[in-house]
């Protein structure tokens, strides 16, 4: 762990290997698979990341770092373009368990990627009633702008936008806001607004 911490990932990777092969009673068992995955997964090694997960997933259904485990097949189904069985991984993340936050995101993320606007545009109201604040609402809110703006809705898109204009001023989101919201106005043929507001 203290190679781990220190990024010494190498020497970290053959300790947590020695508990895994060497004491087969041991309780921490799958915290060292979980973790060398982590370690594949940080040098680029992703297949070999995703077979211990995996294998995490498959040998230790009770374990406390199974939703990590979990977590980082979604992250990696994402990574790769495979958005629907990322989205089946992210789902399976527990209502109280800490990642819910990022995963009910990376879900939203992966309709939108897919084009499901509608569904998106739903899912990012139920994630904001749930996190109405902080960077993954900011977004959020970009996201589902950029559903309502291909839905033609270019009155709410540009309410979204707004939002994260109001509540996230002189950031990198209120910079994606404006854009949006040019290329929505544009869309809309309210080329004065361009002029004028933006």
């Amino acid at each position: 762990e203290a190679y781990y911490k220190v990024n010494e990932l190498n020497l970290a990777y053959d300790s947590y290997r020695k508990v895994y092969d060497k004491f087969p009673m041991s309780p921490l068992r799958p915290y060292a698979l979980h973790r060398m995955a982590c370690i594949n997964f940080h040098l680029g090694r992703f297949q070999e990341a995703g077979i211990k997960w995996e294998d995490l997933v498959r040998r230790f259904q009770d374990d406390v770092n199974l939703p990590y485990g979990v977590y980082m097949l979604g992250e990696m189904s994402l990574r790769q373009g495979e958005y629907g069985k990322a989205i089946s991984f992210f789902s399976q993340i527990a209502e109280k368990h800490e990642l819910r936050m990022d995963a009910q995101f990376k879900i939203i993320w992966c309709l939108a990627q897919q084009k499901q606007d509608e569904t998106t545009v739903a899912r990012s109201d139920q994630f904001l009633k749930e996190y109405p604040w902080g960077e993954l609402a900011a977004k959020v809110h970009l996201l589902k702008g950029i559903s309502l703006q291909r839905m033609k809705k270019f009155v709410e898109a540009n309410a979204e936008y707004q939002i994260v204009l109001d509540q996230f001023g002189n950031s990198i989101y209120s910079e994606k806001a404006l854009n949006l919201m040019a290329t929505s106005l544009f869309q809309n043929n309210q080329l004065a607004e361009i002029v004028t507001s933006l």
